[in-house]
């Protein structure tokens, strides 16, 4: 990529489409047929992720970053461009009411999105305390906490509350509530993987509600616009970052990304 030199600072786009396949032409390099992400094991031979002691990565995955951005705020570009795509496939939410089911960091993170592409109103919905206060604080309008029953959530959404859900947990039963919550004619994106991939999904609720149920996969051109909202300091990514361990200290920092009562997102640093 012309104006790259040795030494540059750059965040890295995990993901190598090839550029020349019918989904590459039609600008949905997400789902290239010939695509490399970093970390996956879809292809053969697999690609290194980033916790490898050395990668390669061709100048059309580097984008350079100022030198006052933070390494670790640029390594959130990633996630934030998934959230970034997620709310593009929701369509237009300017002023639609948003339901968010799954309060982890990319849960966090679409919330956001969602409001900087005009949401008027956003309601996170998850089973954890923690999580759901990490929410409030980050700028959601209204939690609920499914572990003590779902008496709230199910009285908003007869009431037709919700105009577009986010199912973000990967959970069943999360999209089994994101499609009952939503109301009629309103769009569910899926951005959770579900485990095991067939799961029953209540069609008749989508059909009789006429809901729009969409899918979303990784992102395409939103890598780069992460990075610019990242480095202009549009989306604050840090505010998630609740934690720091050096890479000497890589399986503690596992250990502590798994307790949801005490981190959001965790960073590895060089030392």
């Amino acid at each position: 990529m012309a104006g790259l030199s040795p030494g540059d600072r750059v965040a890295v786009n995990p993901s190598r489409w090839c550029g020349v396949c019918a989904w590459c032409r039609e600008g949905r390099e997400n789902l290239c047929e010939n695509i490399y992400f970093m970390g996956s094991a879809s292809k053969t031979p697999h690609m290194q992720g980033g916790f490898a002691s050395s990668f390669d990565a061709v100048p059309a995955q580097c984008l350079r970053i100022p030198d006052t951005l933070p390494f670790e705020a640029a390594a959130l570009a990633e996630p934030l461009a998934v959230c970034l795509h997620a709310v593009a496939r929701a369509g237009d939410v300017t002023g639609r009411r948003v339901v968010l089911f799954g309060a982890g960091p990319i849960g966090l993170l679409t919330m956001l999105a969602a409001r900087r592409k005009g949401a008027a109103e956003l309601t996170m919905v998850d089973i954890a305390a923690a999580p759901l206060a990490f929410a409030r604080n980050l700028g959601a309008d209204r939690v609920i906490d499914l572990s003590g029953g779902d008496d709230e959530l199910r009285a908003l959404a007869a009431s037709g509350a919700f105009d577009v859900a986010f199912e973000i947990s990967g959970t069943p039963a999360g999209l089994a509530s994101a499609i009952a919550s939503v109301r009629r004619g309103g769009t569910v994106v899926q951005v959770g993987n579900l485990p095991g991939g067939a799961i029953p999904t209540p069609s008749n609720a989508v059909m009789a509600k006429e809901i729009d149920l969409k899918g979303t996969f990784r992102f395409g051109q939103e890598f780069a616009e992460a990075v610019q909202l990242i480095a202009t300091g549009d989306v604050d990514v840090l505010k998630l970052v609740t934690a720091r361990r050096t890479l000497e200290e890589a399986p503690e920092a596992f250990r502590l990304a798994l307790d949801r009562s005490q981190s959001v997102k965790v960073v590895l640093t060089a030392g």
